[in-house]
């Protein structure tokens, strides 16, 4: 683990700091010509964490091999700062962000230069789809390079390695389409997403875009498509009655790591809208002997019958109004004696 320990105890040593050792064998390669790299992935519940690799970089930019090359992302032992992992390196990770390695450390163990969920002294172990992004030209000759002597080595800023959470945003947006020349009958739902490295596929997944069901859970698999980051489809009105449908993302990678979208939802309105809602109204009067006059009471109760998102638009506007009438004779319409004008209610601010 560190050029001073030797070969034949270094297993010993291994076992004796740390709490388990993943090997990873498998990798991504991205061609990239400006910042060539290779990118490997690994999943599971992790505190704090670093990682090491053999290989040929280091022996032939600075002509040291020191067995193993140990990935650290701090420059010094304090445990706040910017030189150190934070204390919310995890949401960070999360939310995006890409963090930087700072130099091949002789010996992250011993020194304590890890990568920690909730900072040096953080306890708590989050699970999480951690990626390296290991770029060919870490160890390039640059000013900074040797400041720690030749035990351990500075890598080039512009191609530090980076340690990221591969994770999936999803959008969804749904609005009224024409299908065959028919209007208000179907609505389109657009379904876009990305992955934290980019807004293309660059580690050979396969996307699974799933209905979530009443249990949010993942219920029917609509569609799976290799690499697009798209699904577009329709879907139709229903007579009276309202559609809220979420859908979630699989994208399972080309080395086996699998990882959940957010969940989206999208709002469908029935066809029409109006059609569910039904109107009743409980008329009282009261006679004032003094006034000779009848005061009347009336409550209108609109219902949602078909579990549809009531809309006060439907009832809002030029001609959003109740006209009411007397009769002493149920078959006729009678006089009109009031009308009633709906207006929207103002929005409160809690």
């Amino acid at each position: 683990m560190c050029v001073q320990h030797e070969y034949s105890n270094l297993w010993a040593h291994v076992n004796a700091a740390f709490k388990s050792v993943r090997l990873i064998t498998r990798s991504t390669r991205i061609n990239d010509a400006a910042n060539p790299r290779t990118i490997v992935q690994v999943q599971g519940d992790f505190n704090r964490f670093f990682f090491m690799a053999k290989g040929k970089v280091r022996l032939a930019e600075v002509g040291n091999d020191m067995m193993f090359e140990e990935f650290s992302p701090t420059v010094g032992n304090s445990e706040t700062g910017s030189d150190y992992v934070p204390t919310d390196f995890y949401d960070r990770l999360v939310a995006g962000e890409f963090y930087p390695v700072k130099h091949d450390c002789e010996d992250v163990a011993g020194v304590e230069h890890y990568f920690a969920m909730a900072g040096k002294q953080g306890t708590q172990s989050r699970h999480i789809n951690i990626c390296l992004s290991i770029p060919d030209k870490r160890l390039a000759d640059w000013s900074g390079r040797t400041a720690g002597g030749k035990t351990y080595f500075y890598y080039h800023p512009d191609y530090s390695p980076t340690v990221l959470a591969y994770t999936i945003a999803l959008n969804a947006e749904a609005n009224p389409i024409t299908v065959d020349g028919q209007d208000n009958t179907h609505y389109g739902v657009a379904l876009n997403w990305t992955n934290s490295f980019a807004s293309t596929s660059v580690l050979g997944e396969t996307y699974d875009i799933f209905i979530v069901g009443d249990d949010d859970q993942p219920s029917e698999l609509i569609a799976t498509t290799n690499g697009t980051q798209s699904y577009t489809y329709n879907v139709e009105r229903l007579t009276g009655k309202s559609q809220d449908i979420t859908y979630v993302v699989r994208s399972i990678t080309d080395k086996g790591m699998v990882v959940w979208s957010n969940h989206a939802t999208v709002h469908i309105p029935g066809n029409p809208p109006e059609a569910a809602y039904a109107i009743a109204v409980q008329g009282n009067s009261v006679y004032g002997k003094e006034t000779q006059e009848n005061t009347y009471t009336n409550t209108v109760t609109v219902s949602n019958e078909a579990g549809t998102t009531f809309d006060m638009a439907y009832f809002v506007g030029t001609d959003g109004k109740f006209t009411l009438y007397r009769s002493t004779n149920a078959s006729e319409q009678g006089e009109a004696v009031a009308t009633i004008a709906l207006q929207r209610p103002k929005r409160q601010h809690l």
